[in-house]
C-alpha cells in the first residue's frame, strides 16, 4: 500500500499544487508512524525524493515540499553515490585484472596443451628477435635465407608485424618491399593498424603510384575532385590524397544515353515539406525505393559496355551493414531485379533453419500430433490453413500424413539424415513450390544449406535423430556455439551469381571492381558503440599513437573523444573504398538527415575550418547542425561547377506517401534453338589427386562404410549384432576376452582411438582412465553400461608386454613426453606409383612375416596410376630404448577367445585387409619424419618396428604376443618403396 505513495510521478505533480503537498505530508506521516519499517530506504528512485532534487525541480513561485523523509532521502542519495563510486572502482580494478589474468593465463593453457594460435607465431617471433642473445644471429639467418620480402596491402598490418620485419631488415642492404594504401585501411577491427604505416612509411623511401588503371578516365577525375578539395580529406595529415591519373590503355566504356552524362552522380533526397527532416527514418524508409529505381531506369535505359548490353551482373550496391543491404535486396525483389547478397550472416539465423527444426523434431517423434500439425504448416511441407482445417476432419487423409512421417523417420534411421531428407523434399515437392516463391532461389539455397551441415553434423558425431535435432536448436539458439562447433560453413551462400545486382558491404567489396556503384547509405553516419564507449581503445598521440584500451582513466572522456575521431577517419576511409569500387559510374546518396553530421560524406561536401583534425571534424558537425536542404544543396551545387563536368547533382523528391515503383522486364534473349549438351573437350589428370591408405586398400572392390568415408578405422561387423557367438563347451578355453561381446565397426574403433590418444598411460590418477571412457562414451553416443568392461580391458591393454624388439616393455610405462599421438603425415608422390610397381616392390624384399602371396593381392587392387600426394595419421608413435616404433590399435573382432588372437591369426588378419600395406607406408612415413628431424638418424638403428595391437585379444594373462602383431621392415624394402613414392621434399612429413 505504501508503492502508490513512493512514486515520483506522483509528487511531481503534487509539486505543482500547493493544495495537494500538505496532505500528501500527512500521509506519508501516517504511514511512517504505523511502521518505520515500511518504507524501503533504499529504494531506486531515491534521489527523486531528496530534498535537492525537489528543490530543483519546483516551478517558480510555488513552495517546495518539506519533510523529515526528504532530508533523509538526500542522505541516503549521498550514501548511495559514495557506494556506486567505490564500486566503480572495484569493477576497474576486476577488469584490469582480468586483462592481466588473461594475458598469463592463455599462454600457460597453450603451453600445457601444446598448442599455438597464429598471433602466438607473431609474438614468439618478436620475442625471439627482441632476445639480446640470439635475436641478431636469427635476423641474420631469415635475412640470409629471404634475401628480398615484399608485403603487399601493408595498410592492413599490426605494430607486431612492423617490428618483426624492422628487426630482420632495418638497417641492412636486403630490400624490404611495403606496397599498401592508407586510404583503404579499414580492416581495424581485425587488428590492422593505419598508424604502424604511417610510421613504417616515415621511416622509408616512399614512391606514389599515380596511375589508376581501374577507373575510367572522368571517374578517376571526379574521384580527385571530391576528395582533393577538401582540407585533410583523410582527417589525419599523415594520410594524404594524392591525385592520380587515368591509365592511358584503351578500355571498355559506357555507350549509350549514360555515355556523355556526369560519371559520379550525387542523388540529393529533398523531402515535399520544406522543412528540415526532424528524422532520418523517412530516409531509410524510402532510400531502398529510390535507388531501386534509379537501377531500373539504368537498366532499362539501354546502355552498353564494351558493345554488349548493360545487364544487372555490372551493378553493385555497397552498404555499411548488413541490414542496409537486406532492404536493399527485398526492395530489388519487388522491382523485379535479380539480386544477390554477399553477407556475414549465418544461415541458422534463417527462417527456413527455424521450418526445418519444426520438420525434423516432427519427424523424430511422429506419434506427437502437435509436431506434426507444426510441421504440416512450414513452406517444407507445404499445407495452407484451408488444407489444416479440412485435415481435422479427415482422419483417413491425417493417417495418410502420419504414416509418412514414420516412413521418413525409418529411412533416417535405416540409411541416414540426407537420404530421409532427400525423400521428404520430393514426396513433398519442395523445391517447385520454393522456386515458384519470389524468393525462391533465397530459400532453396537455404533448405540445402542447412541440410548438408546437418548431414555433417549427423556423420561426424554419429547423432541420431533426436540428437541432431537439438544440435539444428542450440544452433540456432547460440551464437557461441555456432562460431565454435559451425565456424565459416554456415555462413549464408550466394543462391545465384548470373546477371544480379551484387549486394555487398564495403569492406567485403576492398580489392574488387564493379562497372557501376550504388552507395545508398552514404548519408548515413555512425558514432561509436556502447562496447567501444565502455573500454575505449585509442593511439595515443602524446606517445608514439602507442594503441591503448582505457578501461576508466581521468582522461576517459578525452581518450573517447580521439577514439571517436579515429572511427570517423576510418569511416572516410571506408567511403574512399566504395568510390573506387567503380570501374563506369559511382552514385552517392546525400540528404539533409540528423545522422548526416556524423556520416563522412559530409565532411566532405560541407567542411568547415579548424585548426586541427579535430577542430575541423567538430566544426564541421556544427555546421551540417544548422544547414537546412537550401544551404546543403547550394554546396553541392558548388561541387558540380568545379568538377569540370565529371560530378552531376539531381534532386530526388520524397513524397509523404509511397515512391512510384518502376518494374524491371529482363530483356528478351531470343527464341531459344533445340537443346543439345555442351561437348566435354577438357581432358582430366585422372592421375593427379590425394589419395590414402583407406582409398587404395577399398579400390580392391571390397567396400565398407569405414573405407568409403576415407578413414582409417576398423571394419570387421561379424554378423547382424557385430559379434560372433561365444563357442559351445568343451573350447579349449572357458574363459572368454574382456571385450569378447563389445560392438564391432567404426564408432567402437573411434572411441578407443579416440580414449587412447587422450589418456596417460603413466597415470598417476588411476581414474583417468575410467574419466576419459566415460567421456569417449558420451562423445561416441555408446552405452555407459560398458564403462567398467572398458576401463578394464584398456587396462590390460596398457600392463601388455608388447615383446618383438622391444621386449618386455608395456604401453603403461610409456610418459606422453615419447609419444607422438594421431602424426598426420602427407607423402608427395610422383608419376609412376601404380599397384603393379607397388607389388613388384614387395616382391623384390619378401620376409617371412608376410605371406608369398601377398605381392598378388595388391595387383588385384583396383587403383590406378597415383601422382599427387598420400595422406594419413599414425595413431601412435613413440621412443624407447633410443629407438622409434610405430603403433596402429585395432578393435577387429577375431573371436570371443584368446587363441582367436594368436600371431597365425592375426597374420591372416594382416593380409585380409592389407594391413601390410599400411603399416609399410605409416614406416616409411616415420622414416621420412626422423629424417628430417632427428640429427644422426639412421634406420637400423633407430627404427625398432611396428606393432598393430588388437585390443580385444590383449592381455599380461594371455600367452606372449596374443593380440600383438610386430614386425621390422627392412631398410632394403623401406628404401625401394620411398624410391617408388618419391624423394623426400622438404615438409613431406608433417
Amino acid at each position: 500500500e505504501i508503492e502508490p505513495l513512493l512514486d515520483p510521478r506522483r509528487l511531481n505533480r503534487n509539486t505543482y499544487s500547493e493544495d495537494r503537498i500538505p496532505g500528501w505530508c500527512a500521509e506519508l506521516d501516517t504511514w511512517l508512524k504505523r511502521d518505520p519499517g515500511a518504507v524501503p530506504v533504499l529504494f531506486a528512485d531515491v534521489d527523486k525524493f531528496a530534498a535537492r532534487h525537489l528543490a530543483a525541480k519546483t516551478k517558480k513561485g510555488h513552495a517546495t515540499p518539506r519533510h523529515p523523509f526528504f532530508d533523509a532521502c538526500d542522505r541516503v542519495h549521498a550514501a548511495q553515490q559514495a557506494i556506486l563510486r567505490a564500486y566503480g572502482d572495484f569493477e576497474l580494478a576486476l577488469q584490469r585484472a582480468l586483462v592481466d589474468f588473461v594475458r598469463t593465463e592463455v599462454g600457460a593453457r597453450h603451453e600445457q596443451a601444446n598448442t599455438q594460435s597464429f598471433d602466438d607465431l607473431l609474438y614468439r617471433l618478436r620475442d625471439a628477435l627482441r632476445a639480446p642473445a640470439t635475436g641478431t644471429l636469427l635476423a641474420e639467418q631469415v635475412r640470409e635465407r629471404f634475401r628480398a620480402a615484399l608485403i603487399d596491402e601493408f595498410q592492413d598490418t599490426d605494430p607486431v608485424q612492423y617490428e618483426i620485419f624492422r628487426a630482420v631488415y632495418g638497417g641492412h642492404d636486403r630490400p624490404l618491399f611495403l606496397i599498401g594504401d592508407p586510404k583503404q585501411a579499414i580492416y581495424g577491427f581485425r587488428g590492422a593498424d593505419v598508424f604502424t604505416y604511417v610510421e613504417a612509411k616515415a621511416g622509408a623511401s616512399a614512391h606514389t603510384l599515380d596511375v589508376n588503371h581501374r577507373s575510367a578516365p572522368r571517374l578517376v577525375t571526379a574521384v580527385n575532385t571530391l576528395f582533393g578539395r577538401a582540407r585533410d580529406p583523410f582527417v589525419f595529415a599523415d594520410i594524404p590524397f594524392h591525385e592520380v591519373d587515368p591509365a592511358e590503355r584503351k578500355a571498355a566504356s559506357l555507350e549509350g544515353a549514360l555515355a556523355e552524362t556526369p560519371p559520379l552522380e550525387i542523388l540529393f533526397l529533398r523531402h515535399d515539406r520544406p522543412q528540415k527532416a526532424t528524422s532520418k527514418d523517412p530516409f531509410e524508409r524510402h532510400v531502398p525505393g529510390a535507388v531501386a529505381n534509379e537501377i531500373v531506369r539504368l537498366l532499362q535505359s539501354g546502355t552498353t559496355i564494351g558493345g554488349r548490353p548493360l545487364h544487372a551482373g555490372d551493378v553493385a550496391v555497397l552498404c555499411r551493414a548488413n541490414w542496409q543491404a537486406v532492404a536493399m535486396q527485398e526492395e530489388l525483389r519487388r522491382h523485379g531485379v535479380p539480386s544477390v547478397l554477399h553477407g556475414d550472416d549465418s544461415v541458422f539465423e534463417s527462417a527456413e533453419a527455424e521450418e526445418i527444426e519444426r520438420v525434423l523434431r516432427a519427424v523424430a517423434e511422429p506419434a506427437e500430433p502437435k509436431l506434426v500439425r507444426a510441421a504440416l504448416a512450414t513452406r517444407l511441407v507445404g499445407l495452407d490453413a484451408a488444407a489444416l482445417a479440412a485435415l481435422q476432419a479427415d482422419e483417413a487423409d491425417w493417417d495418410r500424413w502420419a504414416a509418412r512421417f514414420r516412413d521418413w523417420l525409418e529411412v533416417w534411421t535405416e540409411q541416414g539424415f540426407m537420404a530421409a531428407f532427400r525423400r521428404l523434399l520430393d514426396t513433398c515437392e519442395t523445391q517447385r513450390r520454393l522456386l515458384a516463391l519470389e524468393d525462391g532461389e533465397r530459400r532453396l539455397t537455404n533448405v540445402l544449406h542447412v541440410a548438408e551441415l546437418l548431414q555433417t553434423a549427423a556423420r561426424e558425431a554419429h547423432r541420431g535423430p533426436l540428437a541432431l535435432v537439438d544440435w539444428l536448436a542450440l544452433m540456432r539458439g547460440d551464437a557461441a556455439a555456432r562460431v565454435e562447433m559451425a565456424k565459416e560453413a554456415a555462413q549464408i551462400r550466394l543462391e545465384s551469381d548470373e546477371r544480379a545486382v551484387q549486394l555487398v558491404t564495403i569492406h567485403r567489396s576492398k580489392g574488387l571492381e564493379y562497372g557501376v556503384v550504388y552507395c545508398p547509405f552514404a548519408w548515413h553516419g555512425a558514432k561509436l558503440h556502447s562496447a567501444e564507449r565502455q573500454w575505449v581503445k585509442y593511439h595515443d598521440p602524446d606517445d608514439g599513437l602507442r594503441l591503448k584500451l582505457d578501461l576508466g582513466s581521468g582522461a576517459k572522456k578525452t581518450h573517447e573523444d580521439r577514439a571517436q575521431l579515429e572511427d570517423f577517419a576510418e569511416n572516410v576511409r571506408l567511403l574512399y573504398v566504395a568510390v573506387t569500387r567503380a570501374k563506369h559510374r559511382c552514385t552517392l546518396v546525400w540528404a539533409c538527415a540528423p545522422s548526416a553530421q556524423h556520416a563522412p560524406l559530409g565532411y566532405l561536401l560541407h567542411q568547415a575550418a579548424g585548426a586541427s583534425a579535430e577542430e575541423t571534424v567538430a566544426a564541421t558537425r556544427e555546421r551540417l547542425k544548422k544547414l537546412d536542404e537550401e544551404a546543403m544543396l547550394a554546396d553541392l551545387r558548388r561541387l558540380e561547377r568545379e568538377s569540370a563536368g565529371t560530378i552531376a547533382v539531381r534532386e530526388v523528391h520524397i513524397p509523404a506517401a509511397a515512391l512510384p515503383r518502376l518494374a524491371y522486364a529482363p530483356p528478351e534473349e531470343g527464341a531459344a534453338g533445340a537443346l543439345a549438351p555442351r561437348e566435354a573437350t577438357r581432358r582430366l589428370d585422372a592421375a593427379w589427386r590425394v589419395s590414402s591408405f583407406s582409398r587404395l586398400a577399398a579400390s580392391g572392390g571390397r567396400t565398407s562404410h569405414q573405407a568409403e568415408e576415407g578413414i582409417d578405422r576398423d571394419e570387421a561387423t561379424l554378423g547382424p549384432e557385430g559379434r560372433l557367438p561365444l563357442p559351445r563347451e568343451g573350447s579349449r578355453t572357458a574363459v572368454p576376452v574382456v571385450l569378447h561381446d563389445l560392438r564391432a565397426g567404426a564408432r567402437t574403433g573411434e572411441l578407443l582411438h579416440w580414449v587412447l590418444e587422450n589418456v596417460d598411460f603413466v597415470r598417476g590418477d588411476r581414474a583417468e582412465l575410467a574419466t576419459r571412457v566415460r567421456e569417449g562414451l558420451a562423445k561416441f553416443a555408446c552405452d555407459a553400461a560398458w564403462e567398467a568392461a572398458l576401463v578394464r580391458g584398456l587396462e590390460e591393454v596398457l600392463a601388455t608386454p608388447l615383446g618383438g624388439d622391444a621386449g618386455a616393455f608395456r604401453l603403461g610405462t610409456l610418459p606422453r613426453e615419447r609419444r607422438l599421438d594421431e602424426l598426420p603425415f602427407l607423402l608427395p608422390v610422383r608419376r609412376g606409383f601404380d599397384r603393379a610397381r607397388l607389388a613388384a616392390c614387395f616382391e623384390r624384399n619378401p620376409s617371412p612375416q608376410r605371406p608369398a602371396d601377398y605381392p598378388a593381392r595388391i595387383r588385384r587392387l583396383g587403383f590406378g596410376m597415383l601422382e599427387g600426394f598420400l595422406n594419413g595419421f599414425i595413431d601412435l608413435a613413440f621412443e624407447h630404448g633410443g629407438r622409434w616404433y610405430v603403433v596402429d590399435y585395432k578393435s577387429n573382432f577375431l573371436g570371443p577367445r584368446p587363441e582367436d588372437y594368436r600371431p597365425p591369426l592375426l597374420a591372416r588378419t594382416m593380409s585380409l585387409h592389407h594391413y601390410f600395406l599400411q603399416y609399410h607406408l605409416y614406416a616409411l612415413a616415420l622414416h621420412r619424419h626422423l629424417t628430417a628431424r632427428l640429427p644422426g638418424y639412421d634406420y637400423e638403428r633407430h627404427f625398432g618396428g611396428v606393432y598393430y595391437l588388437f585390443l580385444r585379444g590383449m592381455s599380461p594373462r594371455h600367452e606372449p604376443s596374443c593380440g600383438v602383431f610386430h614386425d621390422r621392415p627392412s631398410a632394403a624394402l623401406i628404401e625401394d618403396l620411398s624410391a617408388l613414392v618419391a624423394a623426400p621434399a622438404a615438409g613431406a612429413v608433417a
